[in-house]
């Protein structure tokens, strides 16, 4: 797993089962509503990109 909580809000990386979930903000800058989704559910092509500093240990 993955975090990071900035004043632009919360991300986070999730790995489990062969998949990875990514919670952000709906908007940028948006602390209120957050978007969770799988990245299978992506469109072709588009690429999703976690740039947290912190990781934790596998």
């Amino acid at each position: 797993m993955r975090l990071e909580i900035t004043p632009a809000g919360l991300r986070a990386q999730l790995i489990r089962h062969g998949h990875t979930y990514f919670i952000e903000p709906f908007r940028p800058r948006d602390t209120t509503y957050y978007l969770c989704f799988d990245q299978a559910s992506l469109p072709a092509g588009s690429k999703q990109k976690f740039e947290g500093s912190a990781a934790s240990p596998r």
